[in-house]
Protein backbone atom coordinates (compact mmCIF):
# COMPACT_ATOMS: atom_id res chain seq x y z
CA UNK A 1 0.00 0.00 0.00
CA UNK A 2 1.50 3.23 -1.14
CA UNK A 3 2.32 5.91 1.17
CA UNK A 4 2.85 9.82 0.61
CA UNK A 5 5.59 10.17 2.96
CA UNK A 6 9.06 11.79 2.43
CA UNK A 7 12.14 9.92 3.62
CA UNK A 8 15.73 11.39 4.53
CA UNK A 9 17.87 8.95 5.90
CA UNK A 10 17.78 4.81 5.86
CA UNK A 11 16.07 4.45 9.05
CA UNK A 12 13.23 6.26 7.81
CA UNK A 13 13.05 4.35 4.81
CA UNK A 14 12.88 1.11 7.16
CA UNK A 15 9.80 2.68 9.16
CA UNK A 16 8.21 3.68 5.41
CA UNK A 17 8.87 -0.18 4.46
CA UNK A 18 6.95 -1.30 7.71
CA UNK A 19 4.22 1.34 7.47
CA UNK A 20 3.06 0.46 3.88
CA UNK A 21 3.02 -3.47 4.71
CA UNK A 22 1.04 -3.24 7.90
CA UNK A 23 -1.40 -0.08 7.62
CA UNK A 24 -4.72 -0.53 7.47
CA UNK A 25 -6.86 1.55 4.33
CA UNK A 26 -8.50 3.78 7.21
CA UNK A 27 -4.79 4.06 8.26
CA UNK A 28 -3.64 4.70 4.81
CA UNK A 29 -6.29 7.15 3.94
CA UNK A 30 -5.28 8.75 7.25
CA UNK A 31 -1.88 9.33 6.37
CA UNK A 32 -2.22 10.42 3.10
CA UNK A 33 -4.91 12.88 3.34
CA UNK A 34 -4.97 14.43 6.85
CA UNK A 35 -7.77 14.63 9.16
CA UNK A 36 -9.88 17.95 10.38
CA UNK A 37 -9.15 19.80 13.02
CA UNK A 38 -9.95 23.22 13.98
CA UNK A 39 -7.01 24.97 15.41
CA UNK A 40 -7.30 28.99 17.10
CA UNK A 41 -10.77 29.23 15.55
CA UNK A 42 -9.67 27.91 11.73
CA UNK A 43 -10.97 24.74 10.29
CA UNK A 44 -7.30 23.09 9.35
CA UNK A 45 -6.57 19.67 8.11
CA UNK A 46 -3.20 17.50 10.65
CA UNK A 47 -0.77 15.55 8.93
CA UNK A 48 2.21 13.65 10.44
CA UNK A 49 5.28 12.82 9.21
CA UNK A 50 8.56 10.22 9.55
CA UNK A 51 10.57 13.43 11.22
CA UNK A 52 8.13 14.30 13.78
CA UNK A 53 7.67 10.43 14.84
CA UNK A 54 11.46 10.87 14.99
CA UNK A 55 10.93 13.44 17.47
CA UNK A 56 8.29 11.35 19.37
CA UNK A 57 10.59 8.17 19.36
CA UNK A 58 13.14 10.07 20.72
CA UNK A 59 11.37 11.18 23.65
CA UNK A 60 9.41 7.52 24.48
CA UNK A 61 13.17 6.31 24.78
CA UNK A 62 14.32 9.34 27.00
CA UNK A 63 11.33 8.45 29.09
CA UNK A 64 11.88 4.70 29.40
CA UNK A 65 15.80 4.95 29.86
CA UNK A 66 16.99 4.00 33.60
CA UNK A 67 17.20 7.42 35.60
CA UNK A 68 20.48 9.22 35.35
CA UNK A 69 21.14 7.00 31.69
CA UNK A 70 22.70 9.13 28.73
CA UNK A 71 21.97 6.70 26.40
CA UNK A 72 18.79 4.22 25.84
CA UNK A 73 19.02 1.17 23.30
CA UNK A 74 15.53 0.19 21.93
CA UNK A 75 14.16 -3.25 20.48
CA UNK A 76 12.82 -3.05 16.81
CA UNK A 77 9.41 -4.42 17.71
CA UNK A 78 8.73 -1.65 20.62
CA UNK A 79 9.88 1.37 17.70
CA UNK A 80 7.40 -0.34 15.29
CA UNK A 81 4.65 -0.36 17.99
CA UNK A 82 5.68 3.24 18.73
CA UNK A 83 5.54 4.07 15.29
CA UNK A 84 1.88 2.01 14.57
CA UNK A 85 0.62 4.49 17.67
CA UNK A 86 2.05 7.87 16.78
CA UNK A 87 0.38 7.66 13.57
CA UNK A 88 -2.96 6.06 14.79
CA UNK A 89 -3.52 8.07 17.84
CA UNK A 90 -4.91 11.71 16.56
CA UNK A 91 -4.37 13.24 20.39
CA UNK A 92 -0.73 13.15 19.29
CA UNK A 93 -0.49 16.30 16.75
CA UNK A 94 1.45 16.60 13.88
CA UNK A 95 1.41 19.59 11.18
CA UNK A 96 -1.63 22.00 10.49
CA UNK A 97 -2.38 22.70 6.88
CA UNK A 98 -4.96 25.11 5.18
CA UNK A 99 -7.54 23.48 3.11
CA UNK A 100 -5.53 24.30 0.36
CA UNK A 101 -2.62 22.63 1.17
CA UNK A 102 -0.22 25.90 2.17
CA UNK A 103 0.93 25.27 5.57
CA UNK A 104 -1.14 27.00 8.48
CA UNK A 105 1.34 29.47 10.97
CA UNK A 106 -0.52 30.23 14.28
CA UNK A 107 -1.15 34.08 15.29
CA UNK A 108 1.76 35.28 17.31
CA UNK A 109 0.88 36.62 20.77
CA UNK A 110 1.84 39.94 21.57
CA UNK A 111 4.05 39.84 25.10
CA UNK A 112 5.06 43.26 26.73
CA UNK A 113 8.52 43.14 27.84
CA UNK A 114 8.96 45.02 31.34
CA UNK A 115 10.69 48.09 31.29
CA UNK A 116 13.42 49.26 33.55
CA UNK A 117 11.64 52.26 35.19
CA UNK A 118 9.01 49.71 35.75
CA UNK A 119 11.59 47.14 37.34
CA UNK A 120 13.04 49.35 38.92
CA UNK A 121 9.49 51.01 40.83
CA UNK A 122 8.83 47.41 41.80
CA UNK A 123 12.31 46.69 43.34
CA UNK A 124 12.11 49.98 45.27
CA UNK A 125 11.66 50.29 48.94
CA UNK A 126 10.86 53.55 50.55
CA UNK A 127 13.99 54.77 52.78
CA UNK A 128 13.73 55.76 55.71
CA UNK A 129 13.93 59.87 56.22
CA UNK A 130 16.62 61.09 57.71
CA UNK A 131 17.25 63.34 60.49
CA UNK A 132 18.51 66.88 59.39
CA UNK A 133 22.96 67.09 60.53
CA UNK A 134 24.74 69.74 61.79
CA UNK A 135 27.02 71.44 58.83
CA UNK A 136 30.71 73.25 59.64
CA UNK A 137 29.46 76.08 58.83
CA UNK A 138 26.48 75.83 61.39
CA UNK A 139 29.14 74.26 63.99
CA UNK A 140 31.44 77.76 63.39
CA UNK A 141 28.35 80.15 63.58
CA UNK A 142 27.73 78.65 67.11
CA UNK A 143 30.74 78.74 68.24
CA UNK A 144 30.83 82.64 67.18
CA UNK A 145 28.22 83.76 69.12
CA UNK A 146 29.35 82.11 72.30
CA UNK A 147 32.58 84.27 71.30
CA UNK A 148 30.84 87.22 71.54
CA UNK A 149 28.69 85.93 75.12
CA UNK A 150 31.88 85.64 76.85
CA UNK A 151 33.54 88.67 78.48
CA UNK A 152 36.85 90.07 77.18
CA UNK A 153 39.97 89.57 79.54
CA UNK A 154 43.66 90.69 79.80
CA UNK A 155 46.26 88.48 78.73
CA UNK A 156 48.79 87.16 81.84
CA UNK A 157 52.31 87.51 81.59
CA UNK A 158 52.99 83.93 81.93
CA UNK A 159 53.01 82.39 78.42
CA UNK A 160 50.81 79.23 79.09
CA UNK A 161 52.34 76.08 77.31
CA UNK A 162 51.01 74.86 74.05
CA UNK A 163 48.43 72.19 74.16
CA UNK A 164 47.49 69.52 71.91
CA UNK A 165 44.61 70.06 70.20
CA UNK A 166 43.08 67.41 68.85
CA UNK A 167 41.15 68.20 65.34
CA UNK A 168 37.61 67.85 64.98
CA UNK A 169 36.17 65.19 62.26
CA UNK A 170 35.39 67.15 59.31
CA UNK A 171 31.68 66.89 59.22
CA UNK A 172 30.36 66.75 55.25
CA UNK A 173 26.40 67.07 54.60
CA UNK A 174 25.15 64.03 52.80
CA UNK A 175 23.10 64.67 49.78
CA UNK A 176 20.66 61.56 48.99
CA UNK A 177 21.64 60.04 45.45
CA UNK A 178 19.62 60.91 43.05
CA UNK A 179 18.72 56.98 41.20
CA UNK A 180 19.84 56.46 37.54
CA UNK A 181 17.84 54.44 35.19
CA UNK A 182 19.67 51.60 33.91
CA UNK A 183 19.34 51.30 29.98
CA UNK A 184 18.19 47.86 29.02
CA UNK A 185 19.90 46.92 25.80
CA UNK A 186 18.80 43.79 23.59
CA UNK A 187 22.30 42.16 22.20
CA UNK A 188 20.02 40.57 19.28
CA UNK A 189 18.60 43.30 18.50
CA UNK A 190 19.21 44.08 14.63
CA UNK A 191 21.43 41.14 14.19
CA UNK A 192 19.79 38.76 11.94
CA UNK A 193 21.56 35.50 13.79
CA UNK A 194 19.34 33.25 16.37
CA UNK A 195 19.64 33.69 20.05
CA UNK A 196 21.90 30.92 22.03
CA UNK A 197 19.88 27.68 23.28
CA UNK A 198 19.18 29.17 27.00
CA UNK A 199 17.14 32.04 25.34
CA UNK A 200 15.09 29.68 23.53
CA UNK A 201 11.63 27.55 24.73
CA UNK A 202 12.20 24.98 21.83
CA UNK A 203 14.55 21.98 23.38
CA UNK A 204 13.34 19.23 21.06
CA UNK A 205 16.33 17.59 19.49
CA UNK A 206 17.23 18.61 16.21
CA UNK A 207 17.34 16.38 13.11
CA UNK A 208 21.16 15.76 13.02
CA UNK A 209 20.66 14.73 16.60
CA UNK A 210 17.98 12.55 15.81
CA UNK A 211 19.86 10.97 12.76
CA UNK A 212 22.96 10.17 15.07
CA UNK A 213 21.03 8.57 17.63
CA UNK A 214 19.98 5.94 15.44
CA UNK A 215 22.88 5.20 13.29
CA UNK A 216 24.25 4.82 16.96
CA UNK A 217 21.22 2.43 17.42
CA UNK A 218 21.46 0.78 14.13
CA UNK A 219 25.44 -0.43 14.72
CA UNK A 220 24.43 -2.02 17.80
CA UNK A 221 24.06 -5.74 17.85
CA UNK A 222 23.10 -6.57 21.22
CA UNK A 223 20.36 -4.67 22.99
CA UNK A 224 22.22 -2.93 26.26
CA UNK A 225 19.97 -3.42 29.86
CA UNK A 226 22.74 -2.93 32.02
CA UNK A 227 22.52 -6.78 32.97
CA UNK A 228 24.23 -9.45 30.50
CA UNK A 229 22.07 -11.83 29.53
CA UNK A 230 22.84 -15.54 30.45
CA UNK A 231 24.90 -17.63 27.87
CA UNK A 232 23.13 -19.92 25.49
CA UNK A 233 24.03 -23.42 25.62
CA UNK A 234 25.97 -24.86 22.24
CA UNK A 235 23.71 -26.90 20.42
CA UNK A 236 25.73 -29.82 18.92
CA UNK A 237 23.31 -32.34 18.47
CA UNK A 238 21.12 -29.45 16.59
CA UNK A 239 23.65 -28.47 14.32
CA UNK A 240 24.26 -32.16 13.23
CA UNK A 241 20.78 -32.45 12.74
CA UNK A 242 20.98 -29.74 10.29
CA UNK A 243 24.01 -31.03 8.54
CA UNK A 244 21.80 -34.09 7.64
CA UNK A 245 18.69 -32.49 6.67
CA UNK A 246 20.56 -29.82 4.15
CA UNK A 247 21.94 -33.22 2.89
CA UNK A 248 18.92 -34.51 2.24
CA UNK A 249 17.40 -31.22 0.73
CA UNK A 250 20.32 -29.42 -0.57
CA UNK A 251 18.70 -26.22 -2.24
CA UNK A 252 16.90 -26.11 1.31
CA UNK A 253 16.77 -23.20 4.24
CA UNK A 254 16.45 -25.11 7.11
CA UNK A 255 14.36 -23.97 10.05
CA UNK A 256 14.77 -25.47 13.69
CA UNK A 257 12.40 -24.52 16.27
CA UNK A 258 14.58 -24.82 19.63
CA UNK A 259 12.97 -23.65 23.14
CA UNK A 260 9.42 -22.34 21.36
CA UNK A 261 11.53 -19.63 19.13
CA UNK A 262 12.23 -20.84 15.17
CA UNK A 263 15.32 -20.14 13.96
CA UNK A 264 17.25 -19.67 11.10
CA UNK A 265 21.46 -19.99 10.40
CA UNK A 266 23.86 -18.96 8.66
CA UNK A 267 24.11 -16.99 4.98
CA UNK A 268 20.10 -17.87 4.71
CA UNK A 269 19.29 -15.72 8.13
CA UNK A 270 21.65 -12.40 6.26
CA UNK A 271 19.48 -12.61 3.88
CA UNK A 272 16.20 -12.71 6.01
CA UNK A 273 16.42 -10.55 8.10
CA UNK A 274 16.80 -7.71 5.39
CA UNK A 275 13.95 -9.72 3.78
CA UNK A 276 11.37 -9.91 7.13
CA UNK A 277 13.23 -7.39 9.17
CA UNK A 278 14.33 -9.05 12.19
CA UNK A 279 16.84 -8.73 14.30
CA UNK A 280 20.62 -10.51 13.00
CA UNK A 281 22.83 -11.75 16.19
CA UNK A 282 24.53 -15.11 16.53
CA UNK A 283 24.37 -18.62 17.58
CA UNK A 284 27.31 -20.79 19.56
CA UNK A 285 27.56 -24.43 18.70
CA UNK A 286 30.47 -25.65 20.16
CA UNK A 287 33.43 -27.16 18.32
CA UNK A 288 31.65 -26.08 14.93
CA UNK A 289 31.93 -22.38 15.58
CA UNK A 290 29.07 -19.54 15.69
CA UNK A 291 26.62 -18.89 12.97
CA UNK A 292 24.77 -16.06 12.48
CA UNK A 293 21.20 -16.34 13.50
CA UNK A 294 17.75 -15.13 12.94
CA UNK A 295 14.79 -16.43 15.47
CA UNK A 296 11.01 -15.55 16.24
CA UNK A 297 8.07 -17.22 18.29
CA UNK A 298 7.37 -20.13 16.51
CA UNK A 299 3.28 -19.09 16.76
CA UNK A 300 3.95 -16.05 14.62
CA UNK A 301 5.19 -18.94 11.47
CA UNK A 302 2.22 -18.69 9.42
CA UNK A 303 2.89 -14.80 8.86
CA UNK A 304 6.34 -15.29 7.79
CA UNK A 305 5.76 -18.37 6.09
CA UNK A 306 4.66 -16.82 2.65
CA UNK A 307 7.25 -14.32 2.18
CA UNK A 308 10.07 -17.21 2.95
CA UNK A 309 8.26 -19.97 0.74
CA UNK A 310 7.98 -17.10 -2.30
CA UNK A 311 11.42 -16.97 -2.39
CA UNK A 312 13.00 -20.40 -1.18
CA UNK A 313 12.66 -24.15 -0.84
CA UNK A 314 12.41 -24.78 2.63
CA UNK A 315 12.71 -27.71 5.41
CA UNK A 316 11.29 -27.73 9.17
CA UNK A 317 12.86 -29.48 12.23
CA UNK A 318 10.68 -29.42 14.62
CA UNK A 319 12.10 -32.18 16.68
CA UNK A 320 15.98 -34.53 16.63
CA UNK A 321 13.70 -37.68 16.31
CA UNK A 322 11.60 -36.87 13.54
CA UNK A 323 11.74 -36.13 9.82
CA UNK A 324 11.77 -32.56 8.90
CA UNK A 325 8.90 -31.31 7.14
CA UNK A 326 9.55 -29.81 3.64
CA UNK A 327 7.97 -27.21 1.68
CA UNK A 328 8.48 -26.79 -2.04
CA UNK A 329 9.20 -23.53 -3.76
CA UNK A 330 5.79 -21.67 -3.78
CA UNK A 331 5.08 -21.24 -7.65
CA UNK A 332 4.49 -17.62 -8.62
CA UNK A 333 0.79 -16.95 -8.34
CA UNK A 334 -1.88 -14.13 -9.06
CA UNK A 335 -4.50 -14.40 -7.25
CA UNK A 336 -7.43 -13.47 -8.49
CA UNK A 337 -10.10 -14.07 -5.81
CA UNK A 338 -9.32 -15.28 -1.53
CA UNK A 339 -9.34 -19.24 -2.87
CA UNK A 340 -8.46 -18.69 -7.10
CA UNK A 341 -5.07 -17.59 -8.32
CA UNK A 342 -3.68 -18.00 -11.90
CA UNK A 343 -0.16 -19.57 -12.54
CA UNK A 344 2.79 -18.86 -15.01
CA UNK A 345 0.91 -19.92 -17.70
CA UNK A 346 -2.42 -17.96 -16.73
CA UNK A 347 -4.33 -21.41 -15.55
CA UNK A 348 -7.03 -20.19 -12.92
CA UNK A 349 -6.80 -23.06 -9.87
CA UNK A 350 -9.42 -23.25 -7.22
CA UNK A 351 -7.85 -23.91 -3.36
CA UNK A 352 -8.95 -24.82 -0.17
CA UNK A 353 -9.11 -22.69 2.70
CA UNK A 354 -5.82 -21.60 3.91
CA UNK A 355 -4.06 -24.28 6.73
CA UNK A 356 -2.77 -22.74 10.28
CA UNK A 357 0.70 -24.39 9.87
CA UNK A 358 1.09 -23.30 13.47
CA UNK A 359 -1.36 -25.50 14.37
CA UNK A 360 -0.23 -28.53 12.06
CA UNK A 361 3.43 -28.32 13.58
CA UNK A 362 1.80 -29.25 17.30
CA UNK A 363 -0.76 -31.81 15.54
CA UNK A 364 2.68 -33.43 14.12
CA UNK A 365 4.49 -33.38 16.99
CA UNK A 366 1.77 -35.50 19.15
CA UNK A 367 1.19 -38.25 16.23
CA UNK A 368 4.14 -38.16 14.38
CA UNK A 369 4.17 -38.91 10.91
CA UNK A 370 0.67 -40.91 10.61
CA UNK A 371 -1.35 -38.14 9.07
CA UNK A 372 0.26 -35.93 6.33
CA UNK A 373 -1.17 -32.58 4.97
CA UNK A 374 0.03 -31.23 2.09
Amino acid sequence: MKLNLQTQIKEQKILLAYLEQNASAALAEKINNGIPANKDGTQLVMKKDLTGFMKYATEEARKAAPKGATSACVEDKTVFSWLMHYFEEDSIEGRYFHPDGTPYTPPKKETKKPTATTALKANSKPQPKQEAELTLFDMLAAATEQEKAIPESKPESVVPKPETIEPEPAIVESKPEVPVEPTFIDPFEGSEDPPPMAFSSELDPTEDEIQAAMEEYSQMETPVVGLEEPSEPPLLAHYEKMLEVQQQYPQATILMIVDKDMEVYGEPAKVLSQVLMLKLDHRDFGRYGCLPRIRFPYTDFEQYFDRMNERYELALIYDLNHYPIHYPKEAAKVWVTETAYADEDGVLHETDPAIDTAALVKLQQLIGDILIVR
